[in-house]
């Protein structure tokens, strides 16, 4: 008994596949999610991909096409954030409470972060009388 390509089997394939790949996408998905942690935890090596937390930034800069910024929870850890967009530069205000998630990485031997998102959690009063 040989296998037809008729147009029942055919769709049921397509369906298969289809079914499938939405698996794959739902699993890459979830791969993706940062790990909530503090900068305790990438410090003890809790997060070593993707981490998301909160902190108040210590110090910010830009050099070239980055912005460099100390972040404060009780640590200290660098994060970088590369080609920031002006809302970016707006939010990363000495004294502001933010939102980052990033990728974890190893610069000169310390762990940083490499921030691929940056949000306002609580703007300092003076940066915000200063804006």
């Amino acid at each position: 008994m040989a296998f037809e390509l008729s147009d029942g089997n055919i769709a049921k394939i397509a369906l298969i596949a289809s079914v499938l790949g939405l698996l794959l996408v739902v699993f890459a998905l979830e791969q993706q999610k940062p790990t909530e942690t503090s900068i305790s935890g990438i410090l003890q090596g809790r997060a070593m991909q993707k981490a998301g937390i909160n902190a108040k930034i210590l110090s910010a800069y830009t050099a070239k096409n980055a912005l460099m910024l100390q972040l404060y929870d009780g640590n200290k850890i660098s994060a970088v954030k590369f080609n920031p967009g002006d809302e970016e530069r707006r939010i990363a205000k000495k004294g502001n409470f933010v939102r980052v998630v990033g990728s974890v990485r190893q610069y000169q031997g310390n762990p940083e972060i490499i921030i691929e998102k940056i949000a306002l959690i609580e703007q300092k009063l003076e940066a915000a009388e200063n804006d």
